[in-house]
């Protein structure tokens, strides 16, 4: 029997319990029960054996007929005698052998066995460690019971610790992926802007290069216009000098046809004064020769010199018309060089003005020019510095791009980590539930989720019992509301027979936020009351408030959805920023599997201290 309890244990399995084999220690205990057994049969047999032997011997000797009767009859009654007391001492010694054999059974090997039961569950992971062995009456069991029952306690300390340690690592798993998932969300955006500035730059760059050569250009023509200007400023200032020469040259000019216009007024009143005088002396010749013809042929010859003299006069008297008219000419002409002259000279004077203040005008373009190209110079220098510092801008923009791609790439590694973190710290917590330690938060709610698990399942096999289409994966979309909703066949039922079990389980666990039911597909057909509000369109409170009938697809859910195993412990960041733990259990439904439990509540409910 003892063979056939230890068949099943597997000390690979667990090499701690491996070494608490009841057989390499308390099977000494059961050996030396029957160590006294055999101590009290042994000698007695020896003796009956020796009886026997000395008993056989009288026999032969009663044969021999010298032998008298009456000892041959008392030696017979003494042998049967002896005969009758062997078999006695013989049934005492079967009952005593049977008595002890029924003492170890009790006291050894059902001690044993239960002890091999323990290490068998043990061994296959899974079992109560809360459960201690009991104290046989042998000293190495008691020895054994009480070494195991040390070492059980120490290894519920021991899982309880890891336990602990397991949640804290996942609640920091879950901030650290909350805390990558928002820095890689920065970056990408970084990478963006980083795209962005790096194409600005680009541009930037190649209108500085422009900017740069057309600054050049002008500066250079610049300094060819200022070297013109220069040289046109000279210029004007010559024509300056030369109007004013001009002008004063005019003004002379103007004095002198002055002159000659005061002259040929004089000339005009003395050419009068010979006409008047002509006018006279043709008077006198034509009176003398009126009186030469009185005279007769004495008078013929005074009549000649008078006809002579009148003929005179009226020749100069012509010559002074024509001398007259021509002084009129002239002195017409000469007033008219006169105001002509006067006009130049006006003009030449506004000339001279207006080349003046146009060399002063050209002197303040030139300084103009000249502060201008200093400008340029300093706008070139600054240009070239500047075109210096947008390259190494534009290679520091270029690196951080670079860099802000590692940097996603590295998050993105960061990510996958912290998600085979969070498994691995699963698994973890997956494998120290098998056993119970009968005591902490973590039996606690680990059994107030599965009875309430039970209870829901049995509720919805009851619904499909009614005929009602519990597997119903038709969803109808609700219109006018974010986050989406569904209706399906049994979402009614859900909110009217589930959701307050929801709501009293959440009660029940300290620390508990949310209890809801999803089908494989993340589907919750209803949620606990108070995420159970009418939509209100505003999208922030909704998505606090109004949970109910929405596709809970992310990761979290999808794996609380689709998980088969007994249970699935997740720590996560909640989409209204929370870190919870998510407790979960899987529904099966008419032998189907329908979906989840899930349980969220503070992570520092299964912190013990």
């Amino acid at each position: 029997m003892i063979s056939s309890s230890t068949a099943g244990f597997s000390p690979h399995s667990s090499p701690s319990l491996a070494l608490a084999n009841p057989l390499q220690g308390g099977g000494r205990s059961g050996w030396r029960g029957l160590g006294v057994a055999a101590a009290l049969f042994l000698p007695l047999a020896l003796l009956l054996l020796g009886l026997h032997w000395q008993a056989e011997g009288l026999r032969q000797a009663l044969l021999d007929p010298k032998l008298a009767p009456a000892l041959r009859t008392a030696t017979e009654d003494l042998l049967g005698l002896l005969a009758w007391g062997g078999w006695l001492a013989i049934l005492a010694q079967v009952v005593g052998l049977v008595t002890g054999l029924a003492w170890w059974r009790r006291r050894v090997q059902r001690p044993l066995e239960e002890m091999t039961g323990i290490f068998a569950d043990l061994s296959q992971g899974r079992g109560n460690l809360a459960q201690e062995l009991p104290l046989a009456a042998g000293q190495e069991l008691s020895a054994l019971a009480g070494n195991y029952n040390g070492f059980a306690r120490k290894l519920r300390e021991i899982i309880g610790k890891v336990r602990n340690m397991s949640v804290s690592i996942a609640i920091e798993s879950a901030k650290s992926a909350k805390q990558v998932k928002d820095s890689a969300a920065l970056a990408k955006e970084q990478g963006v802007l980083a795209q962005s500035v790096l194409a600005a730059s680009t541009e930037a760059t190649s209108a500085i290069d422009n900017v740069n050569r057309n600054t050049q250009a002008i500066n250079a023509s610049t300094r060819d216009n200022l070297d013109r200007a220069r040289g046109s400023l000279a210029d004007m200032r010559a024509i300056n000098l030369k109007v004013q020469g001009i002008g004063d040259r005019l003004s002379n000019f103007s004095t002198t046809v002055v002159g000659l216009s005061n002259n040929s007024e004089s000339i005009k009143q003395i050419v009068q004064l010979i006409k008047g005088i002509s006018d006279q002396t043709n008077l006198l010749a034509l009176n003398a020769a009126i009186e030469a013809a009185r005279a007769g042929e004495a008078g013929r010859g005074f009549a000649v010199v008078a006809d002579e003299v009148r003929h005179l006069a009226e020749k100069v008297n012509t010559a002074t018309d024509e001398i007259s008219q021509k002084i009129t000419g002239m002195i017409d002409l000469v007033q008219k060089t006169t105001r002509e002259t006067a006009e130049i000279n006006q003009d030449a004077t506004h000339t001279r003005e207006v080349i003046d203040k146009s060399a002063q005008q050209f002197a303040g373009m030139v300084r103009d020019f000249e502060h201008t190209g200093a400008q340029l110079d300093e706008i070139t220098s600054a240009v070239e510095q500047l075109s210096a510092t947008n390259l190494r801008v534009y290679e520091a923009v270029q690196k951080t791009h670079e860099l802000s791609s590692g940097v996603a790439k590295l998050l993105d590694g960061s990510t996958r980590s912290s998600a085979d973190l969070s498994q691995a710290t699963e698994q973890a917590q997956e494998l120290l539930a098998q056993f119970v330690l009968g005591k902490g938060a973590f039996d606690t709610v680990v059994a107030q989720v599965e009875k309430a698990r039970d209870a829901m399942r049995a509720t919805i096999e009851a619904m499909l019992a009614q005929g009602m289409n519990v597997f119903d994966r038709n969803y109808q979309p609700i219109a006018d509301t974010k986050p989406q909703k569904f209706r399906t066949a049994y979402d009614e039922a859900f909110a009217r027979q589930l959701q307050p079990a929801y709501d009293a389980l959440v009660n029940d666990i300290r620390g508990g936020t949310y209890a809801l039911c999803t089908d494989e597909n993340g589907y919750a057909p209803t949620h606990n009351a108070k995420f159970s509000q009418p939509v209100t369109g505003n999208y922030e409170k909704d998505l606090l408030a109004s949970r109910d009938k929405r596709m809970f697809n992310d990761p979290t859910g999808l794996r609380s959805a689709k998980n088969t195993h007994p249970f699935l412990l997740q720590t996560y960041s909640r989409d209204t920023g929370e870190i919870l733990n998510d407790l979960s259990m899987p529904i099966h439904v008419g032998g189907r599997h329908w979906g989840c439990l899930r349980v969220g509540f503070d992570p520092s409910t299964l912190l013990e201290r």
